[in-house]
């Protein structure tokens, strides 16, 4: 079972191998790949080259289970990554905690957004207020 990303501002179309196998072509007919599970390969569409390497799958496809995982992360693009998912919008004043790097796992079926902030709380103290689905950090 294969993955792909598709991220209209990025220069790379790349493809994630959960299970099975795939062969991954590019634009240039010599340039086959044969993938393995737990691995991506991406084109670069403006360098036209193609590289492979082994991921983290859960990264990629957490989403699919109701999760989201942070590995080696700031809050600033952890907040963003909440910000969607929990359909809010968060103003970040705590310039300590924007660049605070995370690791972190949450399930968004089970853990409200409370319960992350609160969670985050614990590792970097700081104060949030929510109004609606505004959220203030300070």
């Amino acid at each position: 079972k294969a993955y792909r990303a598709l991220h209209q501002d990025r220069p790379d179309f790349p493809v994630f191998l959960i299970r099975g196998n795939v062969e991954f072509r590019s634009a240039t007919p010599r340039d086959v790949i044969f993938l393995d599970p737990g691995q991506k390969a991406a084109w670069n569409k403006t360098e036209r080259t193609t590289r492979v390497e082994e991921v983290d799958i859960d990264q990629y496809t957490s989403w699919i289970n109701g999760e989201m995982i942070f590995r080696n992360t700031s809050f600033e693009v952890m907040s963003k990554k909440l910000e969607r998912r929990y359909n809010v919008s968060i103003q970040n004043n705590n310039l300590i905690l924007k660049e605070k790097m995370l690791n972190a796992r949450f399930n968004v079926e089970v853990e409200r957004i409370e319960d992350v902030l609160d969670f985050i709380n614990e590792i970097q103290p700081f104060e949030y207020d929510i109004t609606g689905n505004e959220i203030t950090i300070d």
